[in-house]
């Protein structure tokens, strides 16, 4: 039902072929100019942009272009994600010993009604997949902390998932 929504309100909206940095440095990369040229005008090697979007732009563009196909593919795709969140929901709320029901209300809540329309739909952010991340590391760290003891080899898992969602999203790392 989320992605129904969500992808009508793409279909039936200008897609913005200017959106910011990430798409920019996702051309640079399927041109093979480097992750690079994050602006209008060229301006080289880059550390402007975290790594996860530009790489994901840039390999939908490779397979749709870099016209309104790849950005049609790229909006459908954070759709995509950010439905599977709020289906996640009712599963989180069991990680978290809370009833399903409360899970289940929330994210049908979310499905039909689109409250950051525009982010939730033709945004460039990694907003999507960072609210993935926070579900699973968030489920994660509840299982960990209801062992009350923590193995060498949870504490390295948990960090390497860490140190990957940092990637996706560096505003995390506060």
């Amino acid at each position: 039902v989320s992605f129904a929504i969500r992808a009508a309100f793409i279909l039936h909206s200008p897609l913005d072929m200017t959106i910011g940095e990430p798409r920019n440095v996702a051309i640079a990369l399927v041109q093979h100019q480097g992750f690079a040229n994050p602006y209008r005008c060229p301006t080289g090697p880059t550390a402007h942009c975290s790594p996860f979007m530009p790489l994901l732009i840039a390999s939908l563009y490779s397979v749709f272009g870099t016209g309104y196909a790849g950005e049609l593919a790229r909006c459908l795709v954070c759709a995509l994600v950010l439905s599977f969140c709020y289906a996640l929901l009712p599963w989180y709320a069991r990680r978290l010993e809370l009833p399903s029901a409360a899970g289940a209300v929330a994210g049908f809540i979310c499905a039909f009604f689109p409250f950051k329309r525009t982010s939730e739909t033709i945004s460039s952010s990694e907003e999507p997949f960072t609210a993935l991340a926070l579900l699973l590391l968030t489920a994660y760290c509840f299982r960990l902390l209801k062992r009350k003891s923590l193995s060498w080899t949870d504490g390295v898992l948990y960090g390497l998932a860490w140190g990957v969602v940092f990637y996706a999203s560096p505003g995390l790392l506060p």
